[in-house]
């Protein structure tokens, strides 16, 4: 388990450049998907990389250069990336591919070293390490990336970015930066050239073709309370040792077919009921047959396997790499992000963050101190179950 703690350090940073793309690009406008036009997705995701002092192979070994270098080249594959998203009629997203560029902030922090900000999230002090530029948030008409990097006094270095959710999911953030690792690399162009193909997710422009099925994602939801006590974030990892301790404490004829993953998502279904009100009939209704509509909802979403992980810009593999705040607490949804990671002896296996009210946190470290002490003996006898694990089946 692990929780943030102060830490104090002081980032000198050089004043913020537009990165425009390394050699011309088209100008045009190109229309998001009706997906992307969620009021839900705009805003930005934050990710972060931490990289160890290693030696490049290369005669620069400074990584604000070569960073800078190839996030311009690789803006010339991507290049939407350095435009800017306008606001058509209805509300229709679109973006302006003006090759105007990207934000990018050199940075130094000669008093922190990597070993102090942790193996895993929260980490502490991240606002210094990606820093809001003022209208650096803003949805419209403002660039739709955002770097830092920033220089440790161990000769570690921090990437840290934002990117609008609009314009890519987890995977295409992967993709985008995976070019940018290979051309940090050397590459002269990247493996996996971008396509556009949006078109694909969009309503035909037909007002006489009735809808075949009632949509109920779309259905407007009560307004809800935003009344939450103070949220508290934490992490535990969950490698072989974890998910066989937990598997220790059900019954045997349960062991072989209730996997890890089903007891972590009753453990946060009951985490949810103590931190918030219990829903009623209607409410459990609308949770299950909506998908863009939530009110009261706890998200997880898997980014393990997305590949944040193997991102090596040429200073080999990140000890972290992934979202910089893996729980959201973006009333009235709070978002948990499943990342993979390694602990103290080498055990690969996944981070569970969470985000809960000081109370529920409290009785969730109880039951996971409970379920992590490996159990001798098992019977059938549903009173010898944790009430969390009776949750989970």
């Amino acid at each position: 388990m692990a929780s943030s703690s102060a830490l104090k350090f002081t980032v000198r940073r050089k004043p913020a450049v537009l990165l425009t793309p390394a050699a011309p690009t088209p100008r045009e406008l190109k229309p998001l998907s009706d997906v992307d036009d969620q009021d839900g997705l705009r805003f930005l995701i934050a990710n972060i990389f931490f990289f160890e002092r290693r030696h490049s192979g290369r005669d620069v070994d400074d990584p604000v250069p070569v960073l800078r270098d190839a996030i311009a080249r690789a803006l010339v594959h991507y290049y939407p990336l350095a435009g800017r998203l306008r606001e058509l009629e209805g509300k229709k997203l679109a973006v302006d591919c003006t090759g105007e560029g990207v934000l990018f902030v050199e940075a130094d922090a000669d008093d922190v070293r990597l070993e102090q900000f942790g193996a895993r999230p929260p980490f502490p002090g991240v606002d210094e390490l990606l820093f809001d530029l003022p209208g650096s948030c803003e949805i419209l008409h403002a660039p739709l990336l955002h770097f830092q990097v920033t220089r440790l006094a161990c000769g570690g270095f921090v990437l840290a970015f934002k990117i609008h959710h609009t314009m890519v999911d987890g995977q295409g953030v992967v993709q985008f930066m995976e070019a940018v690792a290979e051309l940090a690399r050397g590459a002269a162009v990247p493996t996996v050239r971008p396509v556009w193909g949006r078109e694909l997710l969009m309503a035909p422009c037909n007002d006489t073709a009735p809808l075949r099925f009632a949509h109920r994602e779309f259905d407007p939801l009560p307004e809800p309370d935003m009344n939450r006590p103070a949220m508290v974030h934490r992490s535990f990892f969950f490698g072989p040792t974890e998910a066989a301790a937990v598997r220790s404490h059900l019954p045997p004829a349960l062991r072989r077919i209730a996997s890890t993953f089903d007891v972590l998502m009753g453990f946060l279904w009951r985490c949810r009921t103590a931190a918030l009100a219990p829903p009623d009939k209607e409410e459990m209704r609308l949770l299950f047959t909506t998908s863009l509509a939530l009110v009261h909802a706890y998200l997880v979403s898997d980014v393990s396997k997305a590949g944040f992980d193997g991102i090596d810009v040429g200073w080999g593999k990140p000890v972290y790499g992934g979202p910089m705040r893996c729980s959201l607490d973006t009333t009235p949804v709070i978002c948990s992000f499943l990342t993979p990671a390694k602990n103290t002896i080498g055990e690969k296996g996944i981070i569970l963050p969470l985000c809960l009210p000081a109370p529920a946190m409290d009785k969730f470290v109880e039951e996971m101190s409970y379920l992590l002490r490996p159990s001798d003996h098992v019977t059938a006898q549903p009173n010898n179950i944790s009430p969390v694990i009776k949750a989970a089946l």
